[in-house]
């Protein structure tokens, strides 16, 4: 399910309600907030199956921002392994303690004048420094045979920049940053 954020307008673009969105539904608007034109948005629930949500959304904006297919593929992917280590790692854990059973994602995507910026927030309790432990280099990488850590090697090869803090009481939070050509 999509929810409206509570930082933006209660209303759609066009002035229409928010409403449940389908991952088939073919409104190029539907992830817009308020009367911004450039700024997407979603709170999904912190499971596989919001995975395909959020690449939607993701792929509409960075279409939008006039992206090149290659570079959409690269964008999409690079928030699919983010979104897929929140759920794997930071929710996976909580959910073997019994902790909060509502564990949400919210992707925010806003369109600058010479970038996009995607927001991702977890509520995770745990800081997980995503840049403490990628790869720098693939054939260390093999090398070592290690088995995980890959998706933040693509996080970091597939986008221009990455931010990440954690926020105490309210989760970690990356900012994944690509600019126009």
């Amino acid at each position: 399910m999509i929810e409206k954020s509570s930082q933006f307008g209660s209303e759609g673009r066009d002035g229409s309600s928010w409403r449940d969105h389908s991952v088939n539904d073919q409104h190029s608007d539907d992830y817009l907030f308020g009367n911004t034109p450039g700024s997407w948005g979603i709170v999904v629930s912190g499971s596989p199956d919001a995975l395909p949500t959020i690449r939607d959304m993701i792929t509409r904006a960075a279409t939008r921002c006039g992206f090149a297919p290659e570079e959409i593929a690269k964008i999409e992917m690079a928030v699919d392994e983010a979104c897929t280590n929140i759920i794997e790692h930071a929710y996976h854990a909580l959910r073997e303690h019994h902790l909060p059973e509502n564990l949400e994602i919210e992707v925010h995507a806003l369109e600058h004048t010479d970038r996009l910026e995607i927001t991702i927030l977890d509520h995770s309790l745990h800081d997980f420094p995503v840049l403490d432990h990628a790869p720098d280099c693939m054939d260390e990488y093999f090398s070592e045979q290690k088995k995980r850590g890959m998706g933040l090697f693509i996080i970091r090869s597939f986008v221009d920049d990455v931010k990440h803090r954690f926020i105490h009481g309210r989760g970690n939070e990356l900012l994944l940053v690509k600019y126009f050509a």
